[in-house]
């Protein structure tokens, strides 16, 4: 049974790399969860043949490390460009400083809990796109 798992985690690895930054970049684009599931699918295809539990497994891990990419990268987004964004306005605007503060304060807040619904959601999407990735691998290798 090992020699089924060979490959896996590199697989995997990629596939969520990929989904994550591909998601960070078109967030309204139900693509990359697609895609990450397919490459991941692809990755593992190369080598011995693969069960469909396989891909499920993969599909799953590769949509959480998904998720966790895309959430790093969408806290690290707005952790470094809102506060820039709120200085220009409170030069403008001084008298509204406090609220701008504020305002920062609670994008952080959203921005780190994000990971509550990216996570887990592209968990989900990732073990469905795995399976169906790799149902699509297997019917167009044969």
């Amino acid at each position: 049974m090992e020699y089924k798992r060979d490959g896996m985690a590199k697989a995997v690895l990629i596939g969520g790399v990929v989904g994550g930054v591909l998601f960070f970049l078109l967030p309204l684009s139900i693509l990359p969860y697609i895609l990450s599931g397919v490459i991941t699918a692809y990755l593992m295809g190369r080598g011995s043949p693969r069960s469909n539990m396989d891909y499920i497994i993969a599909g799953t891990l590769s949509g959480f490390i998904a998720g966790f990419v895309s959430w790093c990268l969408d806290t690290l987004f707005i952790l470094t460009h809102v506060p820039s964004m709120v200085s220009q306005y409170m030069d403008m605007v001084p008298s509204m400083r406090d609220q701008f503060i504020e305002l920062v304060y609670r994008e952080s807040i959203v921005a780190v809990n994000n990971y509550k619904v990216n996570i887990p959601f592209y968990t989900i999407v990732g073990a469905i796109s795995g399976f169906t990735g790799g149902i699509l691998y297997g019917k167009l290798r044969r």
